[in-house]
């Protein structure tokens, strides 16, 4: 396994940093192209969502812009690089442990009384994933801004709400994100 995935991984479990990846603009850019591709897959495949490609590059966009402005805005830029790539592998391997979680539970029920325990333990099961990839964003602001743990766990939370907002008022109520 290359060392970069065993980084994604230890920052994923919090051993590690955005500090401890290279400095490697080719492979931010690769997995953003990896990125890209898997949120378009899940959207066409499994949401049925047409736009997923033009919501995928605008979340990119965004996360990218937030993440320059919040380094810069600290005197960190220079940071760039290891903090958006760390940010970008470490959704994109949280979001691969959603996917057969969204598989499994499928397409939404018509109604609330179709609801079955089954789709509970899985939203429950998403909403952890979720609050994992919340966690694991506080920590990597935490080392790129070098700021205090509340302090990051703020910006992760304006930017994860921000970003859905986004993408809720530009796609609609069903956007993913």
């Amino acid at each position: 396994m290359p060392d970069w995935l065993l980084t994604v991984r230890d920052i994923c479990i919090f051993r590690r940093g955005p500090q401890d990846l290279p400095h490697a603009p080719q492979l931010m850019l690769g997995v953003l192209v990896l990125g890209t591709v898997f949120d378009v897959a899940v959207g066409a495949l499994m949401l049925d969502r047409a736009g997923a490609l033009t919501e995928s590059l605008v979340s990119s966009g965004f996360s990218a812009a937030v993440m320059y402005a919040l380094l810069r805005l600290r005197q960190r830029g220079s940071r760039f690089v290891q903090a958006f790539l760390a940010q970008l592998s470490c959704g994109l391997a949280l979001s691969m442990l959603l996917l057969p979680l969204l598989w499994i539970m499928g397409p939404p029920p018509a109604s609330p009384d179709a609801l079955t325990p089954m789709h509970g333990l899985i939203a429950l099961a998403i909403l952890s994933v979720m609050l994992w990839l919340l966690a694991v964003n506080s920590h990597i602001f935490r080392h790129a801004l070098d700021v205090p743990p509340m302090v990051a766990f703020f910006v992760a939370t304006l930017w994860m709400i921000s970003q859905r907002a986004l993408s809720t008022v530009l796609f609609g109520d069903g956007a993913g994100g």
